[in-house]
């Protein structure tokens, strides 16, 4: 900001410095002779007017040069804070990578720590040797995956994807997300977290521009954000959000078409829907993909099925259950390479609806009459044992916890299956 004349709104150079009585002003030309028309006071004035007559073609090429200096530093410095500004940005970019990381690699040792008795100790393999390991080498790996820098030693991600894989397939690290419960209570804008660890409620207040209904497609996409579309209230919907299940906010997503019945999974950063109902029953298949924001519609089931339950069979393939209009049950397994269906028998018949629960090489499919269980590698023969606990229709993905698996039901009871015992019981109901 440059020295301006004292007079209100004036914005001329000052050429005079004023001593009036005991106040101390600056003036250009034009206020100095005004002041001193209106003002009989005595006044001492310094005038900042200095003679160039001899020099002013010298002093005309210094302040060009002194110009031209100032904008070549005013250039390097927007350089250079752009350039800190960068570098502030790929840091952050990397401390909060390193973070996420962290967070990640705890949520599967804890799955391990659950249901296992080994836990993969990986980002600090060189340091910790003893078979059996500490509280203590728990926060070295902790620390070691913060710090982890694949290029500075030269490893792939894909190395350390093998090394994980070793301990866990990818569709166990995915089902990790699956450890809290999602729903929304019916015909209202409440979304519902049940935490198996602890047998406890949260009610999120969300965005959602409608209140929603029931046998929606809905599941955790990150550990804090769920994706959901479609449901049933008086009509079908074809609402598609992305809910941040801490703060209730909303991201609007690109409508694809009305349903209900229909399972949704998260797998491979995209979600996947198959078949469901819509004053019909659909052979319909969609994914959307989490990337690009956009649905893509998939090869139509081989017959159309709702009630549909899906859960991951292997890498690239999905295992589908899901009934006809005539309920016939039928298990399917989809390839999202060759985006095509294989067909396994199930030889089950009955008008009541399924879930589908994976646990490692075990699938359990539940439905009010009977507990089917068998094994990926033996899709087409199920052992049939009865199920004395009447649970509705539902669309809920499944929350493990502890040889336990959780799930909701249109009628509001959140219910918990014991895949030792084979037991499902009531333990809540939010209504």
């Amino acid at each position: 900001m440059s020295i301006k004349c004292s007079a209100e709104k004036c914005l001329a150079i000052p050429t005079t410095q004023l001593f009036c009585e005991s106040q101390q002003i600056i003036l250009c030309s034009t206020h100095f002779y005004a002041h001193n028309e209106t003002c009989s006071l005595d006044h001492r004035t310094v005038s900042f007017l200095k003679n160039i007559s001899d020099q002013k073609s010298s002093i005309e090429s210094t302040l060009k040069s002194i110009t031209k200096n100032l904008l070549q530093e005013n250039k390097n410095l927007i350089i250079h804070f752009n350039e800190l500004i960068e570098q502030l940005m790929q840091e952050k970019k990397q401390v909060l990578s390193a973070i996420y990381r962290t967070i990640q690699h705890c949520k599967i040792l804890l799955k391990f720590v659950r249901e296992k008795d080994r836990i993969p100790i990986i980002y600090a393999q060189d340091t910790i040797k003893n078979t059996q390991i500490t509280i203590d080498d728990i926060n070295i790996e902790m620390t070691a995956c913060r710090s982890f820098n694949f290029d500075q030693i030269g490893y792939s991600k894909s190395l350390i994807k093998d090394v994980l894989k070793n301990n866990q397939s990818e569709e166990e690290i995915h089902e990790d997300l699956e450890d809290c419960l999602y729903f929304f209570i019916k015909n209202s804008k409440t979304l519902v977290k049940f935490d198996p660890s602890t047998l406890s409620l949260n009610k999120i207040n969300t965005e959602v521009s409608e209140n929603q209904g029931e046998f929606m497609a809905l599941c955790s996409i990150s550990y804090k954000k769920v994706f959901v579309t479609g449901g049933k209230r008086e009509n079908f919907l074809d609402c598609c959000y992305i809910i941040n299940a801490q703060t209730g906010k909303k991201k609007i997503l690109p409508k694809i078409r009305k349903r209900a019945f229909a399972q949704a999974l998260y797998y491979k950063n995209a979600v996947f829907i198959f078949g469901g109902f819509d004053k019909r029953i659909l052979a319909s298949s969609d994914m959307f993909n989490l990337t690009t924001l956009s649905w893509k519609s998939l090869s139509n089931l081989p017959t159309p099925l709702d009630s549909t339950s899906a859960t991951i069979l292997s890498e690239n393939n999905i295992l589908i259950v899901g009934s006809d209009q005539t309920f016939k049950h039928f298990c399917l397994s989809y390839n999202i390479v060759s985006n095509s269906y294989s067909n396994f028998s199930l030889q089950f018949s009955s008008k009541n609806y399924d879930l589908l629960i994976q646990d490692d090489d075990f699938l359990y499919l539940l439905n009010p009459e009977n507990i089917l269980i068998t094994t990926k590698s033996n899709l087409n023969t199920w052992d049939q044992k009865p199920n004395s606990t009447y649970f509705e229709c539902t669309t809920s993905r499944v929350a493990m916890r502890n040889k336990k698996a959780y799930f909701y039901d249109m009628r509001g009871y959140i219910y918990e299956f014991d895949l030792e015992s084979l037991v499902i019981k009531k333990i809540l109901n939010i209504n």
